[in-house]
């Protein structure tokens, strides 16, 4: 998936960089957790709906995608 969230980086981009940002962002979560602390602008999502089939005029032949990050 190609998509971005708020902060406009690619999934691409981590893909790539995961090698180089895996431990520091273990690292980070790990801390937010013992400590109890969770930044307030990374619990927005993005959320999108995607078609699943059928006539595109039912609400209920789409279905919800939330974007974190």
């Amino acid at each position: 998936m190609n998509s971005a969230g708020y902060d406009e980086i690619l999934n691409k981009i981590l893909e790539l960089c995961a090698e180089y940002l895996s431990k520091p962002l273990t690292y980070v979560h790990n801390t937010s957790i013992i400590q109890g602390n969770f930044p307030e602008r990374l619990k927005y999502l993005i959320v999108v709906t995607i078609f699943k089939n059928g006539d595109r005029s039912k609400i209920a032949n789409y279905r919800p995608i939330s974007l974190t990050h």
